[in-house]
């Protein structure tokens, strides 16, 4: 009871436009305010990628991070210190068109917090820079949007768990952003 350790390590590697990488996590026994971890020695696989990056084109399978917006609608991030880990596990893809369009999507299972939720989670995102459309260099001018659903299945012994609570097994979010800077 008087001792605590949260160890962490993060391998990556890069080659040309090819990259992956693994990260594991050992709470031997984990921190006093670490309430998730508390039950114990814990040894496991946190987040793990590989990705492809081309001039135009990106696709990455395994641990996501990554914002969609300011983050109202889709944020997952990693902050050891607080003991946060919300990635998603699956597969995103983005491809530029030039500099005028930018379009993301991604598929896949949110962390909570060492497990995987039963939950699925798509979205995508939009970017059109109006400022390179017009050919005007001296300001930043675009127009965004974005659309993430969670779906959950909350049939059978979950379900009046769910009508109690008011949990919406298909939840849509969506969102528009219009930027200007000079």
């Amino acid at each position: 009871d008087h001792f605590g350790s949260n160890n962490y390590i993060k391998v990556d590697y890069a080659n040309g436009r090819f990259s992956a990488g693994i990260q594991m996590n050992a709470f031997l026994p984990a921190l006093v305010g670490y309430d998730a971890y508390m039950d114990g020695y814990k040894f496991y696989l946190a987040s793990k990628y590989i990705q492809w990056r081309d001039k135009n084109f990106e696709v990455l399978v395994g641990d996501i991070f990554d914002q969609y917006g300011n983050g109202l609608i889709f944020r997952s991030f990693e902050d050891r210190q607080l003991g946060v880990n919300n990635s998603l596990e699956g597969v995103r893809a983005a491809y530029n068109f030039g500099r005028y369009v930018t379009l993301k999507g991604m598929y896949g299972r949110p962390r909570l917090y060492t497990e995987y939720s039963k939950s699925w989670v798509r979205g995508a995102d939009l970017s059109i820079s109006i400022a390179d459309i017009i050919k005007a260099p001296v300001i930043n001018f675009t127009l965004e949007g974005s659309y993430v659903n969670r779906y959950q299945n909350v049939g059978g012994n979950n379900a009046q768990t769910a009508d109690m609570y008011g949990i919406v097994p298909n939840l849509n979010m969506a969102s528009g952003r219009l930027n200007f800077g000079w």
